[in-house]
């Protein structure tokens, strides 16, 4: 499961490339701030996306952002409820219970905890890389001494 997870993490910061819109020349305007997507996606996941345009990215991210949470709520809900039993009756089965629900609740919020720092990191290196655009960018590689070099610079 944690292995899915970690792997659809990975697929979800690709997909930019193949959504990505073609932009016009860069200028002042196209330039975003990493502290404003910073504060956006620490606060709700997806959102810095949302500010740099990266819509399909934002809509995933805020959509498991949900999902974890209503996730991990739930499950507070049930083991609350198999606690409060378990206090009343002293059942070994409503402490086990409560025990797998705990577990649960405790896995999907590390998961929206997750979820939540790869999306607020995302939003921030895609300010950062806004002004960025692949028209301005110089690729050149060297061979020498049977090594290659690899030169990546960029047009102000």
């Amino acid at each position: 499961m944690k292995k899915i997870l970690i792997i659809f993490m990975i697929f979800l910061l690709l997909t930019n490339s193949f959504f990505a819109e073609k932009k016009k020349q860069a200028n002042k305007k196209d330039s975003k701030s990493p502290t404003k997507a910073l504060i956006m996606g620490v606060l709700v996941p997806g959102s810095g996306d949302f500010y740099n345009k990266k819509y399909v990215k934002g809509s995933i991210f805020f959509g498991l952002g949900l999902f974890f949470a209503y996730k991990s709520y739930n499950y507070y809900n049930k083991q609350k409820e198999y606690y409060d039993d378990y206090l009343e009756t002293e059942s070994r089965e409503k402490y086990r219970l409560y025990e797998k629900n705990y577990d649960n609740m405790e896995k999907y919020m590390y998961f929206y905890l997750l979820n939540l720092t790869i999306s607020t990191i995302d939003g921030v290196v895609e300010s950062y890389l806004s002004d960025w655009h692949i028209e301005k960018i110089d690729v050149k590689s060297e061979y020498k001494n049977n090594k290659v070099s690899l030169f990546i610079s960029r047009e102000l």
